[in-house]
Formats: C-alpha cells, structure tokens, sequence
C-alpha cells in the first residue's frame, strides 16, 4: 500500500463495492490489483507530471535574467527621467506547455508597486497613499466639519478609541470590522440628524438637492467654512462630549434607524429601499462614491450592536456610591476576533475558563461541556451552596433571559414554581443535561407550556397574543427573538395556589401525548411533531431558535425514567398529608419519594457518568 501511495493510488473504504483502489492522479477508480498494473503500462499515468519537471531545469534562470534587463531599462529610461526611485516588484510568465512544445512562449509581465505605505510617527499612525483623490476629499470634508465645530474631531475620537476596545474596530477592511472611515461617518450622520452640524453637499447644491448632484462633491472652497460658520451661528457653550458619546451609543443601539442609510450627502432620511444593499443590516454610504458601500461582515451583526447596547447600558445607568451589587471581572491578555471557526474558537475559550475556574478556592466540581450545541462550563459555588455554567458568546441566552424575567414579571408565582420544579428534577436525577435527561431550562419551558394551557391560564404567549402585521421581526443570530414586553396587571384570573400548580403541573405532563406533539410556547395551536419532522421519543421546542429539539439528547430509556418519575411525583403529591409534611419541614423526605431509583447509565461515560464521549476521551 505504501509503494502504491507513493505512485498516488489510493486504497478506497468497503462501503465502495465496486471499486478497491483510486488514482487521485488521474481521477481513475480500479477494481483490483492487475487493474492497477494496466494503469501503469497505458502510460496514462505519469506523462503530464514527467514532462513539467523535465522542462522546470532552465525556466528559473531565464525568468532571474528576463526580470533584471527590464527592471534595468525601467530604471535607466523611465524612472530616472521622472525622477522616481521606486521599489519594483517584477513578475515574468511564460507559457510552459508552449515553450516545450514549439521551443517559444509568449513572456508577460506584472509589476507590483505598494498602493500605500504604513508607518508610525509619536505614536500616531500615518498611512502614505498616492492616486487616493476620494481621501484627499474626504481628508477636507472632516477638516470643514472640524473647523466649523472642532469638537467634532474629539468625539470621532472617542468613538475611534471605543471601537478599538470593544474589538470593532479594523485597520484593514479585510478583518471583517469597521475602519476608521465608517466609524467618522456614523458619528457624522448621528450629528446631523441632531441638528448639531450643516449638511456642506447642500450647501454646495442650488435647488432641491438630489443624490446625484450631491455626490459630485468637489473640493470644498475656503469661503465655505466662514459662510457656515454664519449660517449657523456661534455657540453659545461647548458641546457636553459626554452627553453626545452616551446619546451616539443609544442612537445605534435602539436600531430605530435600522431601515436608513447612513448618508451625510442630504439632512434629509434616506430609507434603503432606494438602494440595492437594502439587505445589509448597516449601510454607511460613501459620500464620494457612488458604487462603495462602508459596512462590516456577517459575523459581526450580533455582536456589533451588542457592543452599542451593552456600551449604552454600562454608561446611561447611573452608578451608586458603593458601586455595582455583584462585580464580575472579564480578563483578557490577548483582544479577541471573530475567527473563521468560531464553534472551535468557542471550545478553546471554554476550556481555559474551566482551567482558572478550577484554580478558585471556593468552587469545585468544575467540568467543561464542549461537546453540546452550546459549549458550557460547569461549576458549584460552594460558598452559596448553588450551581453555575458559563458559557461564550451565546446571543441567543441574552434574549431566553430577557423573556424568562419578562414570563417571571407577569406573575408572581412563576418564579417561585420554577426553582421547585428545578429542585424536585435534580433530586429525581431528571434535571441534568451532561448526564443524558433533560436541562434546567427544558423544565422551565416544560413550565410555561402548562402556565399557558392550564384552565384558566396563568401566563400568555408573548410571542404570538399582542403581535399584529404591524411589528417587524427582531433577528438575532438568524432567529426572530421578538416578544411582547410590556406587562399588564392582574391579567390572569388563575387563583390556585403554588402548591396546586405543581400538582397541577405533573398531572399535565402525566396525560401529555408525548407521542405526537411538540411543547412549545410561542403559539396556541398545537405543535405536531409530523409538522416538525421530529422523531425523537421527547420533543421540546426553543422559543427562537426552531430548529432546536431541547430534548434531542434524551434517549429512550431516559424518556420511560422521566415519565415513570412525573406519574411517581403525582401520587405522592396528590396525598392528603402532603401539606402537613411541608410545614413540617419534611421537603427532602418527600423529594426521596419520588425517585425511582438510578437513572439509565446506557450512553454515560462510566468515569464521569456524562454523556458525549467515551471512557478513554473522558478528561478525568
């Protein structure tokens, strides 16, 4: 197998019946070995890769020599006549196929000369560009608006600085953020929607001004800035650049001028179904360029205007004297980019927060789950006596949580009923994800299920009773994350107790025809599992992202233990001296109750007890 390996024949898997062997040289599929060896003797095997390296002999010399006579001739009778002294980087082709076969070839040539040259000067990146003219006018464009305001250039300078923080920021285009360029727009286009700076394009146009005329901005006069500086006036104080940095982030946070362009050639709004790019979520256009559209990649959609929202968040709200109730500290020795592989990138990530995690004192049992669709971190605090996960990155967390607190807001018994519910799962050996049965949050959507359906209802769908045609989608990750955020006093006529609603709750899921519908909670129609293509013994739908089975990982077996542990639960719940043994203190006694013994061990690995890999890749 080695000597044929060598040769580039290729031993196929068994799952290819009709052929054992396969030249990735030529593309040939073979049969057996006495077909290999008619492979060879045709002599269709080797004449292509034979004649090129025959012929690679005096190629290199000729193009060493080819390219100095005409970087000679370039020297002596074009650059030293403009009197340029240029670094020339001089490419030579030749047709090799042509040469060896007629003794001839056609030589072209490419020369590469730098477009710009980067340098630093105290501190201060400078850029060196020629035959650049819509940088020269943009250069002007900002030296008007700073001479008419000159804290205009300090603001875009903040924003600059906190662009480069929160890792939006991009020297080149290339690395998927935003330059320079775009970020000066946008703080542009946010002070001339405040009515802070003159609109120069219309200051140039007569008449109705219009995107065409306006993009034909020449070089702007000096007399310019003194007419604006007349139009508008003097002001009376300095801008507050703190009041405009808090106001530039909420401006883009609020997303109310998702559906404009971002534009400084009119004061007027654009909307971008003027434009061809009306699809990209942010489209800053170049006030110089008609074809040029300043935006940021794909990848950085949801995290780009998380940077604005968080950013708001953090220096709107007022801080107290003592500071904030929990301080959470995030260290990061190296600045974090979106890379290719984000779901690897993530998996490293979560590793090395297990590794400083389990360096604490006071937390142990500390575990990294990266084989799961979301990557986590597992821990105990002991201090608190409670249990934690940490997770990188997971948009799609931020807007669960909201709309959990949102449900939990709606009625006062919802949260109280959740952590029970999380309690008697844990203590059933039902309510752990990494060991095969159903997370916590499953339990919490299995809840706002029942809260929804029960008679009468305690909580309603917020995704789908207070939605009209009239309200967009709100797309986070590719997934529409709207729901309904105002709350309305005493909505539910529902006056069962905690207690009742837990019985209520496992009396439920005791009659739940698990065997055809999905439990979901974002509309009233009943959801079939025919409808979502689900086989799966235990379907339970994410709110947002609907592709997600939240009980995908529960196998068979596990699925008869959960069941078996609900119908256990409600006939020792339904017991008359349930009551008594609550005010008594008994919980834990009643908890041991409702076990059904161990849990299934069949897809555990038998080190950790987890589920998604083997014994011998267990990190214990």
């Amino acid at each position: 197998l080695k000597y044929l390996e060598s040769h580039h024949i290729l031993a196929l898997e068994k799952n290819f019946p009709d052929a054992i062997y396969w030249c990735s040289l030529c593309d040939f599929h073979m049969s057996n070995i006495q077909h290999v060896r008619t492979h060879f003797d045709t002599h269709q095997h080797f004449p292509e890769e034979q004649v090129l390296l025959n012929g690679r002999g005096p190629l290199w010399e000729q193009h060493m020599e080819v390219s100095k006579n005409i970087s000679d001739l370039l020297s002596r009778h074009v650059f030293e006549k403009l009197g340029l002294s240029m670094c020339l980087v001089l490419g030579v082709y030749l047709d090799d196929q042509v040469f060896l076969i007629i003794g001839a070839s056609d030589v072209q040539f490419s020369t590469e000369v730098p477009m710009s040259i980067k340098l630093t000067v105290s501190g201060v990146r400078v850029r060196i560009s020629w035959r650049c003219e819509n940088g020269l006018k943009y250069g002007k464009l900002l030296s008007v608006y700073t001479a008419i305001r000159p804290q205009f250039a300090s603001l875009c300078r903040v924003v600059r600085k906190w662009a480069e923080v929160s890792g939006i920021y991009s020297v080149d285009r290339r690395q998927g953020g935003l330059t320079s360029y775009g970020f000066d727009l946008m703080v542009l286009y946010f002070l001339l929607q405040k009515n802070l700076l003159p609109c120069l394009h219309e200051g140039l146009a007569y008449g109705s001004p219009t995107v065409a005329q306006n993009r034909k901005f020449l070089p702007l006069p000096s007399t310019l800035v003194a007419f604006q500086l007349k139009k508008i006036g003097v002001l009376e104080k300095p801008w507050d650049l703190a009041e405009l940095y808090v106001e530039f982030l909420c401006f883009y946070a609020s997303r109310i001028h998702q559906n404009e362009i971002v534009q400084v050639y009119t004061a007027k709004q654009v909307s971008k179904d003027r434009s061809r790019w009306n699809k990209k979520l942010l489209q800053i256009s170049d006030p110089f360029r008609t074809d040029n559209v300043v935006t940021f990649t794909k990848a950085y959609q949801v995290y780009f205007f998380n940077c604005f929202l968080k950013s708001f968040l953090y220096f709107a709200i007022p801080q107290t004297i003592n500071g904030p109730l929990l301080d959470v500290t995030l260290y990061q020795k190296v600045g974090l980019t979106v890379a290719r592989d984000a779901c690897k990138m993530t998996k490293i990530i979560v590793r090395q927060i297990a590794q400083h995690l389990q360096q604490m004192a006071e937390v142990d049992n500390v575990y990294a789950i990266t084989g799961a669709k979301v990557p986590i971190v597992k821990f105990n605090w002991t201090r608190l006596g409670v249990e934690g996960d940490i997770s990188y990155y997971n948009v799609l967390a931020l807007s669960n949580t909201e709309m959990l607190k949102q449900y939990c807001s709606w009625d006062c018994r919802v949260a109280p009923l959740g952590v029970w519910i999380k309690r008697w799962a844990k203590s059933c050996d039902i309510g752990d994800a990494s060991r095969g049965s159903l997370s916590s949050y499953a339990f919490i959507i299995l809840l706002l299920h029942y809260l929804q359906n029960c008679d009468p209802p305690v909580l309603p769908r917020l995704q789908e009773d207070f939605r009209d045609d009239s309200i967009q989608p709100v797309v986070v990750d590719n997934c529409d994350v709207y729901f309904h955020r105002e709350v309305i006093p005493d909505w539910s006529q529902n006056r069962q107790s905690v207690g009742e609603l837990f019985v209520g709750f496992l009396d439920y899921y005791a009659r739940f025809d698990f065997g055809t519908q999905v439990v979901q909670i974002r509309r009233k129609k009943p959801l079939l599992k025919m409808e979502k293509d689900w086989n799966r013994s235990l379907c339970i739908e994410d709110p947002f992202d609907l592709c997600h089975n939240l009980g995908s990982g529960v196998s068979r077996k596990m699925f008869v233990f959960i069941v078996r542990n609900i119908h256990n639960s409600r006939k020792l719940f339904m017991l008359s001296d349930v009551r008594r043994a609550f005010l008594e203190g008994r919980k834990v006694v009643l908890l041991r109750k409702c076990q059904m013994g161990p849990a299934p061990t069949d897809r555990q690995c038998r080190i950790c007890h987890r589920i998604g890999h083997f014994a011998e890749a267990c990190q214990k």
